[in-house]
């Protein structure tokens, strides 16, 4: 099987325009059971796009980018 996340990614929304994991997120590299997982924790903040905020009027932190 290929490498794949292991369950759905879930946000919170917080009012400071970033998000929060809100359990641990899980991406499995080769084949389910070989040991080789990536985690995100449950409680990881990141904005999505890591644009500089002097951008933000060109390119908004919530784009397809």
């Amino acid at each position: 099987m290929p490498s794949q996340f292991t369950n759905p990614l879930t946000l919170i929304s917080r009012p400071d325009f970033r998000f929060e994991t809100d359990r641990d997120l899980v991406y499995q590299i080769g084949a389910l059971g070989t040991n080789i997982p990536i985690t995100v924790p449950k409680g990881f903040v990141t904005d999505l796009a890591s644009v500089p905020r002097l951008l933000w009027p060109i390119f908004p932190p919530f784009g397809p980018w």
